[in-house]
């Protein structure tokens, strides 16, 4: 069965002869959800037949063309070479903030649902110390992990964006080191933040295989702002950098753009970005205040 049937009827050759409108059928389900696509296709190749033979009509009867396009539209592209490389670049927000929630994710499930299992963890929260110090401490350290993997993250996308072919494709890719650099401090804070959730979620589980059930979702989170920005692309407005992740999106985007960027829009980032994730790191600080949520090994 064809998803789409063009039938002329009987009336089109009197009609086209007369110079008249002659009527087609254009016969599809419009129930079915992918014959949306082929009726347009079939719509757009009768458009454009209808203004070839609708041209060449007034030419027979001496009226030139243009009369009938009042205006000529044209698009004056002022994209740099930067900007287009801006649009290959599209992706790094993405994948930088998958970077950084999957260097924390094994260093917070380890210290926390690990070191449940291995029955380390109530030896370690006797010693005479404050608990939350001690979760700070774990926080300090999956937090630095996570620094890490988006330092080495960054140096090697600089490297392999280095080898595209931008001559060929007439772009330029504004990725050096100091572009990198302001990236690694615009997406800092969303290590910590990334750190505090990842620990939370995994104090609750009793094993590290458990935890990795929870990180799987966990994931989801980075990738809801990447992805609104890229299937509905909206102006960058100064209200998103309060945004936590959807932020550091914003801002890497205009960076990669080669666009100015003011201190201002730098400053609400890292400012929101990091009272998130001080909040979070309290939550994650004292949660093994609660007995209950510590003695769950057995």
């Amino acid at each position: 069965m064809e998803e789409v049937v063009l039938r002329i009827p009987a009336g089109f050759a009197e009609a086209w002869n007369a110079g008249v409108p002659a009527p087609v059928e254009i016969i599809a389900d419009r129930s079915l959800r992918y014959t949306g696509t082929s009726i347009a296709r079939v719509n757009g190749y009768l458009n454009r037949y209808n203004a070839q033979i609708g041209q060449l009509r007034l030419q027979l009867r001496g009226v030139h063309p243009d009369l009938s396009r009042p205006v000529d539209s044209q698009i004056v592209d002022l994209s740099t070479p930067t900007s287009r490389g801006g649009q290959v670049l599209a992706f790094l927000p993405y994948f930088i903030l998958i970077t950084v929630f999957m260097g924390s994710m094994h260093m917070a499930i380890d210290t926390t649902a690990g070191e449940r299992e291995r029955k380390s963890l109530e030896p370690l929260l006797i010693n005479p110390l404050p608990r939350w110090q001690i979760m700070a401490g774990k926080l300090m350290a999956t937090t630095a992990f996570a620094l890490a993997t988006l330092a080495l993250g960054l140096i090697a996308f600089v490297y392999a964006m280095g080898l595209l072919p931008t001559a060929d494709m007439d772009i330029q890719l504004n990725l050096d080191f100091a572009v990198a650099g302001k990236a690694f401090l615009v997406v800092a804070p969303a290590a910590l933040l990334a750190a505090a959730l990842l620990t939370i979620l995994a104090s609750f589980a009793k094993s590290f295989r458990e935890a990795q059930s929870y990180m799987g979702m966990v994931i989801l989170v980075p990738m809801i702002p990447s992805f609104w920005l890229l299937i509905d692309p909206a102006k960058s407005e100064y209200w998103m950098t309060w945004v936590p992740l959807l932020n550091q999106n914003i801002l890497i985007l205009e960076l990669v753009r080669g666009e100015p960027v003011s201190p201002a829009w730098f400053g609400a980032t890292i400012l929101s970005t990091t009272l998130l994730a001080l909040v979070l790191a309290s939550v994650a600080g004292n949660l093994y205040n609660r007995p209950r949520l510590i003695f769950t090994s057995g």
